[in-house]
């Protein structure tokens, strides 16, 4: 599938900060997010803080896109995963210390909970929870009861402490425990426990969203058309998703001082949700701050950070640049090879590989209703499925029994196993 090449014409709709010094990281990184969002790979707003001191606030916004997708520095997006620095601050900088240890079975009504688990295995991805994807629990809503039910109906992946898998299930569990621990509604905690006392007045779970303008549409690509993104299932759990702008997360980054928020002086957290992107960063000794919040799918947020970091230390990175990958030969053995069903490591999620003739199919096999993607060789090793994006598919290990990785999200790996061997190519 080749999707069309974004270029356009970038609206600046605010930008705060003192003259700069022409190699300063501010100013590399104002030209960076300039460059990606006019290929199309960006849209939404940057924050840089020194101490009290704005280096950059400013939206980013493709003209290319619908006008309902624009934003401004005070929109609100969704944060994804970024919402679960609130527990660890619940946690480690709020609640009694003899929170973190306590067995989660003598204050949390929970069928069937596992006697070993405490909140501390649950932020630090260690309680044997799954990953807790969508395609895991279905696009229906979950009441606390219902919740409570699903959480404790997942077969645990290995025993509790004893390994570590990132596990949204075991946040959702987190949410639980405090909302028992302080005998709050889930849906209460933190707006009483974190925004209301922080003064995070732009920040809302989805419950609570004002009916405004001002909130950010998600957006994803579909067959290269830009679609918005779903928003029926940001209340699908009790404690709802979380809504917030660049100054709130700031000021919340601002607050940390337990030092099991930070390492090496540093807290940071991205998030993805379908149609956003989210990246929060703080470093202690240096009192610098960097909030970013994208409300497009596509951004490439793994290869940003690592961009992000290194302009931040003073060092310079190749601005981003429009990707015009060509297909080149047909590889039928490989493509043979390669065929069958494919589980991703990272979250359990099934794929297929299908080939007919001289074409090669990815298939989702949690979503039947998406179509699946045609596969075109880039090189022997490496196939995409949009030639403007660098996410693939690596074919490595032996020729008689390769293995496929695929790359995402900025070059992210997410390595597969190999469930059963395909039939090779149909004709």
């Amino acid at each position: 599938m080749y999707r069309p090449l974004f270029f356009c014409l970038l609206y600046i709709f605010s930008i705060t900060g003192h003259a700069q010094d022409a190699e300063s990281p501010q100013v590399k990184i104002n030209a960076y997010f300039t460059a990606l969002t006019e290929i199309g790979q960006f849209n939404g707003v940057v924050l840089v803080k020194r101490g009290t001191d704005s280096l950059l606030s400013k939206a980013y916004n493709n003209t290319v896109f619908p006008a309902w997708a624009r934003v401004n520095t005070h929109s609100r997006f969704h944060i994804a995963s970024v919402r679960k620095l609130f527990n660890q601050y619940i946690v480690y900088q709020l609640a009694d210390p003899k929170l973190i240890d306590q067995p989660l079975h003598t204050f949390v009504d929970l069928p069937q909970i596992n006697r070993n688990w405490t909140i501390e295995m649950l932020l630090a991805h260690k309680s044997g929870l799954p990953r807790g994807e969508r395609f895991e629990f279905g696009p229906r809503q979950y009441d606390d009861m219902a919740t409570r039910e699903l959480i404790a109906s997942q077969k645990l992946l290995f025993e509790p402490g004893k390994q570590e898998h990132y596990s949204n299930f075991g946040y959702l569990l987190a949410d639980i425990a405090l909302a028992d621990w302080y005998h709050l509604p889930t849906r209460e905690v933190m707006q009483r426990l974190v925004f209301s006392p922080l003064s995070m007045t732009k920040t809302f779970s989805s419950y609570r969203l004002p009916a405004e303008e001002n909130v950010a549409t998600g957006m994803y690509e579909d067959e290269g058309r830009i679609l918005a993104a779903d928003t029926s299932l940001f209340t699908q759990f009790e404690s709802g998703d979380v809504f917030s702008t660049i100054d709130d997360l700031d000021l919340f980054l601002r607050s940390q001082s337990a030092p099991q928020l930070f390492e090496e002086n540093i807290v940071e957290h991205a998030g993805a949700k379908r149609g956003f992107r989210s990246y929060v960063y703080y470093n202690k000794k240096t009192d610098t701050s960097v909030v970013v919040l994208s409300n497009l799918a596509i951004m490439p947020i793994v290869q940003t950070i690592t961009d992000l970091k290194k302009m931040l230390a003073g060092e310079s990175v190749p601005l981003p640049q429009a990707i015009h990958r060509k297909a080149g030969p047909f590889h039928h053995r490989i493509a043979a090879a390669i065929t069958g069903e494919y589980q991703l490591e990272v979250n359990g999620q099934h794929l297929a590989v299908t080939c007919k003739g001289n074409r090669l199919f990815l298939h989702d096999l949690s979503n039947k209703t998406k179509e699946p993607d045609e596969l075109f060789f880039e090189t022997s090793s490496t196939l995409f499925w949009a030639n403007d994006t660098t996410d693939s598919l690596l074919v490595e290990g032996q020729a008689g029994d390769p293995a496929i990785v695929i790359t995402g999200m900025g070059n992210m790996r997410f390595p597969t196993k190999r469930i059963h061997k395909g039939k090779g190519c149909s004709h």
